[in-house]
């Protein structure tokens, strides 16, 4: 298993995502309460490799991350699988960040 060239991955960085983002592939989420975007941009290179580790199975999946934002103290991160292709979520302390580098 190999890991993408960065520069083919799209992704969303410095704003909070809208709908069109979501609906173009390029942020996984949008944080919202009564329809209204209530997330921030979390400063952290955006695209980069990591690693999900499951909480409940404790499964690690090789991922890249496309979208990170804050909101009511939750830092919560948008990534590819880079296995399946599809999208996830979730909370910043279930990646490992590993920045921009092939991991080996």
């Amino acid at each position: 298993m190999s890991w993408p060239d960065l520069n083919t991955i799209k992704f969303t960085s410095g704003k909070s995502a809208t709908e069109q983002d979501v609906n173009d592939g390029v942020a996984v989420f949008m944080l919202q309460s009564e329809g209204t975007n209530i997330g921030s941009p979390i400063n952290i290179t955006i695209p980069q490799y990591a690693y999900h580790k499951d909480v409940d199975t404790g499964e690690v999946t090789n991922v890249i991350i496309i979208q990170a934002e804050t909101a009511n103290g939750n830092d919560i991160y948008g990534a590819l699988d880079i296995n399946t292709g599809g999208f996830m979520a979730g909370t910043a302390p279930e990646f490992e960040l590993l920045g921009k580098n092939v991991p080996k």
